[in-house]
């Protein structure tokens, strides 16, 4: 077992003074470090971040780009919101100095098996489908990783035998080097972030970073059907399990075979339950049951402990979520569709005519991949925020485009041109910071605009 680095009186700069950056200082700081803590922010944006940091003995270097702080340093953390080109992080790389992610200093310490997650869409569904999975099978687990809690803040809850399940994004892989997941899964990879990374194969080759450093006792589960994500199989060295919604897998795995989930496990196929029987609404939440369903056969799960997690499982606020039904127009909330194939995907679960609301902040989406998907189910396009220019160039000749000035207009507009039997669908393909705090936050103001149309 490789020795943890020894950080008392280690001078550490922490980049980033978001979640995961208040949660590593506070690690830091209790390991016996000296903490510097940088962000461009100033302190008066940083108010309440700061009062988290409960009176700890760190030095905050803010409203600067972040160089002063990492000069003296001996080593560096990064907050996933950094990108690896900040002018902090590249005098770090300049000096030669340790530079890791919180998810790399949570591992140096942290004593349980993780299961970690990762995909440009469905991570925190399969997460929260595992979860249940393992707690129907009496595992004691903790949460956490980009689902909202950083890894660093449970280090004190665990154990050897609990399960830490980790949702984990490229940008927390971006600087790891011990990170070790017993079990990696890797859902799909489609173009996203690419107003961060370079290529779109920078950014599969940072979703590659998490079985980075797995063995031989280790398990990677991979989707069959994501040619980038299938091809993982021959870089891993743990053990590979396959999930497809398209037919059989090679080995074990998990499939649909003529609209029945089947397990294929220790030279036995059997039948878990029918397609039908999921309540999630999309072809694609097949393929997070199927991820969950795979952790269970490895941890021995029964049949119908998979059956009864996957298929009473109704999802997620802002994931294909249902609102309310208007003189029979149906309206759905997609908020957390971030990028082009989330949206595509929320388009192919619908068969009745769709008006799509749709923008926000653009990251170099390629948004005429919605064009035939645009023809076959939307009657118009509502279109929003920074990239609805964009949009309209990419949808031309294609649908009716209507741009709006607020969520609040772009709901008012959608409802007058739908008829009886329509859906109105929030699925931006965008990210929301143009004009919203987070998906959540835009989510959450559809859902009351379209309750004041009543």
């Amino acid at each position: 077992m490789v020795a943890v680095p020894i950080l008392f009186k280690k001078r550490v700069t922490v980049i980033g003074l978001g979640k995961s950056g208040i949660s590593a200082a506070k690690l830091l700081y209790d390991k016996g470090a000296e903490v510097t803590v940088t962000d461009i922010k100033s302190e008066e944006e940083l108010r309440e971040e700061i009062e988290k940091l409960e009176n700890r003995g760190v030095k905050l270097e803010l409203g600067n780009d972040g160089r002063i702080a990492v000069r003296d340093a001996e080593m560096v953390v990064v907050s996933p919101g950094v990108p690896q080109d900040a002018p902090a992080i590249q005098l770090a790389q300049e000096r030669t100095l340790p530079i890791i992610s919180e998810i790399e200093l949570f591992s140096w310490y942290c004593p349980s098996p993780i299961i970690a997650v990762t995909g440009t869409n469905g991570k925190t569904t399969t997460v929260t489908l595992i979860a249940n999975l393992l707690k129907n099978l009496g595992k004691k687990i903790e949460v956490a990783g980009n689902i909202g809690i950083p890894l660093t803040e449970i280090i004190g809850k665990l154990d050897e035998k609990t399960i830490v399940l980790a949702e984990i994004s490229s940008f927390q892989l971006e600087q790891i080097e011990r990170f070790h997941p017993y079990i990696s899964i890797i859902l799909n990879i489609t173009p996203d972030h690419l107003d961060r990374y370079r290529s779109f194969q920078d950014y599969v080759n940072a979703k590659a970073r998490l079985f980075l450093n797995q063995e031989s006792s280790d398990w990677t589960i991979l989707n069959a059907d994501d040619e980038k994500v299938s091809k993982f199989a021959d870089s891993t060295q743990a053990h590979i399990v396959r999930f497809s919604r398209a037919g059989g897998v090679l080995g074990q795995g998990v499939f649909l075979n003529s609209g029945e989930i089947v397990v294929r496990w220790e030279g036995r196929e059997e039948r878990i339950c029918s397609a039908q029987d999921i309540k999630m609404r999309g072809a694609h939440n097949l393929e997070n049951c199927f991820a969950a369903a795979a952790v269970g056969l490895i941890y021995s799960a029964k049949t119908e402990i998979i059956r009864d997690t996957i298929s009473e499982f109704p999802g997620l606020e802002h994931r294909l979520e249902y609102v309310k039904t208007i003189n029979g127009v149906q309206f759905f909330n997609d908020s957390k569709a971030t990028n082009v194939s989330a949206s595509l995907e929320a388009l192919n679960s619908f068969t009745s005519p769709v008006i799509l609301i749709c923008g926000g902040r653009d990251k170099r989406g390629d948004y005429t991949v919605l064009r035939k998907a645009l023809k076959d189910r939307v009657k118009s396009v509502i279109l929003l925020g920074e990239a609805k220019r964009k949009m309209r160039d990419a949808f031309q000749g294609v649908v009716s485009c209507i741009e709006a000035d607020s969520l609040r207009d772009g709901v008012q507009q959608a409802y007058s041109v739908a008829a009886c039997s329509d859906v109105v669908l929030l699925s931006p393909a965008c990210s929301s910071f143009d004009m919203f705090r987070d998906f959540e936050e835009r989510g959450r103001i559809f859902k009351a605009e379209v309750e004041n149309l009543v």
